[in-house]
């Protein structure tokens, strides 16, 4: 509701704003300082600011597929700086979204989570100030969900992904063993606990030309119905409805 004093602080968060640049394409804009102004335009129903907010934070945080193929280190430097001004953990990302109801954001932001530590997802994450950040409880159950999801779903994609050469194979013996060696490199890496199901392939595969190729598209396909089917995994409406929001 547009009250006077609603009225003064926009002005005052305006030509802050204003002044430093905040949400400029050519000036880095700390998360911290962009948490602040999304949590007071939330609260105070300050439509403008709290577009840019979430603007600002679309440049980095995927809403579309096509977003994942972008280098996040370098992205990260131009949106909020130096590594030391983005979140220090995914957890700061949720609780930020889920307060200010940042819809769109939420697949992305519980799969951060999930995909950082296990022990985090339950314990907390101690900050350099020595606070905690936290889940909350309904959080915490919709990430431990979402975990062993998304782990069954990786070990599916994997032994898909590495089942053996390919119809058009020009060499099926070596390419057997290629294929085979990586999927055990796979199982090893992934046994460890990491879940990454929209992570690209990166690991090499000593296989033909034609076998690589079928692997790459079959990766890809992999990637984009994981992509598709994320806001379920989480308990949250389609994207279609999501990005409406």
């Amino acid at each position: 509701m547009w009250t006077v004093s609603n009225i003064f602080l926009y002005f005052r968060l305006y030509s802050r704003l204003s002044n430093f640049r905040f949400f400029s394409p050519n000036k880095p804009t700390p998360f911290s300082a962009v948490a602040g102004v999304l949590r007071m335009s939330s609260k105070y129903m300050i439509g403008p600011l709290q577009e840019k907010a979430i603007e600002h934070l679309c440049r980095i945080y995927p809403t579309k597929f096509v977003d994942m193929e972008s280098d996040h280190k370098s992205i990260r430097n131009e949106v909020f700086g130096s590594a030391s001004d983005a979140p220090e953990h995914p957890i700061l990302l949720l609780n930020l979204v889920r307060s200010c109801q940042v819809a769109k954001l939420l697949p992305w932001a519980y799969y951060a989570v999930v995909r950082w530590s296990f022990r985090d997802i339950v314990a907390g994450h101690t900050l350099p100030d020595r606070s905690v950040a936290r889940l909350s409880s309904e959080d915490m159950h919709t990430c431990l969900l979402g975990f062993e999801t998304l782990l069954t779903t990786q070990h599916a994609n994997i032994k898909q992904l590495f089942r053996g050469p390919g119809s058009k194979c020009s060499s099926h013996s070596s390419c057997s063993d290629g294929i085979a060696e990586a999927y055990t490199r796979a199982l090893e890496e992934h046994g460890t606990g990491l879940v990454a199901p929209l992570g690209p392939l990166r690991r090499k595969v000593n296989a033909c030309d034609r076998c690589v190729a079928s692997i790459k598209r079959v990766d890809l396909e992999q990637r984009q119905e994981v992509w598709n089917q994320l806001p379920s995994v989480f308990g949250l409406p389609p994207w279609n409805e999501l990005l409406k929001s």
